[in-house]
């Protein structure tokens, strides 16, 4: 069809390579401003608590509140702040500066595996534009890092895999020893070379001198995870294996119950991390429709995979879904994992049904994809290494994270990369016409353009938040006597006092607590004016997403 072949005059290809995810990104930069000596509401306070004790004592500490052993992450970091000086900033920068090279590596990537320029710009937006990893890369998480560290990774694998290249293969075991040092999920990497090896014809893998080459350092890493989260674990790690004991030993239908759970709301959460590509995902599954799985056509499994997620809505989980989901106000809870799109629009229910309705929605599309997917698997001695290496090193992370207690929408991130590269992959075999480029395109900007307004607002009410209290500490009032937002006092010294306690209640009661009884208040109001019983101090002004102006006020206790 002639038309199919306009695509080279698109808007992609009159630009130079990742010339216009450049401008996406720098736009998303200049609204949200990451310019701010804060930290957004997720577990970064954490692990920038681990960086000041490696500053501090020269020596790399767990800290207690983390399951999480990320080394590389922390040294980075570390080393970063004795060049620039320590910052909230420049932990933020750390982020972000990998989540440059991740984009970098992801188009890479997709033009290694022989994708056109139009459609490694278009899915490379569209990983800039994804909402989770959006949010994530302006925080000083592990998870976009880790995302950086697996995408250079894969890129230097597939690389060295086609070239028969040491050097390359030798480079690609070292981001992924730093991928398994950012997070212990990085052994999916592992599972994907071994898997390429073992199941490849002996007379297409690499040999055993080059497999060893690309395994030696990322082995070593994982051995060495694992040597020291079995020998000295934490509060938290414990917490964290007791979780996953518990879920692991549950009775058979508890286990069913939860698998079919998990699964159904990890085709969920992946759809949501897709919405800027959803015009794309449905155009690309037309094509499939009628294709057949077995005896069954792929549009029947993808309308029983929504009604699933649906049924598994409806059904909860007593383990690892989030309090607020557990149907104490309705029958179906939407955003039942827990973390940052709760807490983003936790204020909003409207959104948050919303988020979840597209993520319904656009599971169709991508339960059709992915069973297309699946039937190459076969045959998959006729594959080639490297894609045996990227389905297995996928179908790892997903094998991994089922039996982890703990379920979060911030892992679905990773996974997202895989179902990228499989969507690319079916684009390419069929290529977009102009207008459906022109439409994926302003979606996935759409996309990353509201965010990045959300994001604003959200970090304008934190930054006044961060100041106000920054501000009484530096004039000597002490971090328990200043009741402003939970992660501040967490940073400041919250979760040691909880420790020290014995830890009698949770960590929120706990603050509840410290936050009546403290001398000083920080938080935001309608007009700059103390209620009776408090002084006002000082006061800022902010814009909120709908740019009214909102107050972060600085209150103290008046005598009675």
């Amino acid at each position: 069809m002639p038309h199919r072949q306009s695509a080279p005059g698109s808007i992609f290809t009159k630009a130079k390579p990742l010339a216009l995810v450049a401008v996406a990104l720098l736009m998303a930069l200049a609204i949200v401003n990451p310019f701010r000596e804060m930290l957004a509401q997720d577990d970064a306070w954490i692990y920038a608590r681990m960086v000041q004790h490696l500053l501090a004592t020269g020596h790399y500490q767990l800290d207690p509140a983390t399951a999480a052993n990320m080394p590389v992450q922390i040294y980075l970091a570390a080393g970063l702040a004795k060049v620039f000086g320590y910052s909230l900033v420049l932990l933020r920068f750390t982020t972000l500066g990998l989540f440059v090279v991740a984009l970098i590596c992801l188009y890479l990537l997709l033009r290694e595996l022989r994708n056109p320029a139009v459609v490694a710009t278009l899915f490379t937006l569209a990983f800039l534009a994804n909402p989770i990893v959006l949010l994530l890369s302006f925080a000083f998480m592990s998870d976009v890092q880790f995302i950086a560290w697996v995408l250079l990774a894969q890129l230097l694998y597939v690389r060295g895999i086609r070239r028969q290249s040491a050097w390359l293969l030798l480079a690609g075991s070292l981001a992924a020893g730093c991928a398994i040092g950012t997070r212990q999920f990085g052994i999916a990497l592992i599972i994907g070379l071994l898997a390429a090896w073992i199941i490849t014809n002996p007379d297409a893998r690499p040999s055993l001198r080059l497999l060893i080459i690309a395994l030696a350092i990322p082995c070593a890493t994982a051995a060495a995870q694992v040597y020291f989260g079995v020998r000295t674990p934490n509060l938290v790690q414990t917490w964290r294996l007791r979780e996953t004991h518990v879920y692991l030993t549950s009775p058979p239908l508890v286990l069913v119950h939860e698998v079919f759970w998990r699964l159904s709301l990890i085709t969920q959460y992946l759809a949501i991390s897709l919405v800027p590509l959803l015009p794309i995902s449905f155009v690309i599954a037309r094509r499939l429709w009628k294709e057949r799985f077995g005896r069954v056509p792929l549009w029947v499994l993808s309308i029983l995979g929504c009604a699933a997620i649906m049924l598994a809505l409806w059904m909860s989980s007593s383990l690892t879904a989030r309090p607020g989901a557990e149907h104490r106000e309705g029958l179906w809870a939407p955003l039942e994992l827990i973390w940052l799109l709760p807490m983003q629009f936790a204020n909003f229910p409207a959104i948050m049904r919303l988020i979840d309705l597209l993520g319904i929605v656009g599971a169709a599309p991508l339960l059709c994809i992915f069973f297309h997917g699946l039937k190459r698997l076969r045959s998959p001695r006729r594959l080639r290494p490297e894609t045996i290496f990227l389905i297995a090193s996928g179908l790892g992370l997903l094998v991994l994270n089922m039996p982890y207690g703990q379920l979060n929408d911030t892992y679905m991130a990773p996974m997202s990369i895989y179902v990228l590269l499989l969507m690319a992959d079916l684009l390419t075999k069929n290529p977009p016409t102009r207008l459906e480029l022109r439409i994926s395109t302003l979606s996935c900007v759409a996309v990353l353009l509201f965010m990045s307004i959300w994001m604003r607002a959200q970090y304008n009410y934190l930054e006044a938040l961060w100041k106000s209290a920054d501000t009484l500490q530096r004039e000597g009032v002490a971090p328990a006597d200043i009741a402003v937002n939970l992660h501040w006092q967490l940073y400041h010294g919250l979760f040691d006092t909880w420790i020290a306690a014995g830890h009698p209640v949770s960590t929120e009661d706990w603050y509840q607590k410290q936050r009546h009884q403290a001398h000083y208040l920080v938080g935001v109001a309608d007009r700059p004016e103390a209620p009776p019983g408090w002084q006002l101090l000082t006061f800022y002004e902010y814009r909120n997403v709908y740019l009214a102006k909102r107050y972060v006020t600085t209150l103290r206790r008046v005598a009675q």
